[in-house]
């Protein structure tokens, strides 16, 4: 059988292993996330640019702008 004092290490041992998985996980996390950021953003940029010459394309057909 536990004892109080022993009781209450176990808990400290537990909580400061939480503590350390959290901060574990945020630290990996972290960077992973601001990796797959970046990465869409490139990809975006991609579609961004195909879509802008599609639309010049179209308007390019329609002729000088009028009023």
């Amino acid at each position: 059988m536990l004892r109080t004092g022993e009781v209450i290490a176990v808990r400290e041992v537990r909580l400061f292993a939480k503590k350390a998985l959290v901060v574990l996980l945020i630290a990996i996390g972290f960077p992973g996330s601001l990796m797959l950021m970046a990465s869409a953003a490139n990809a975006q940029e991609a579609r961004t640019a195909t879509s802008m010459a599609a639309l010049k394309d179209k308007t390019a057909k329609l002729g000088a702008p009028k009023i």
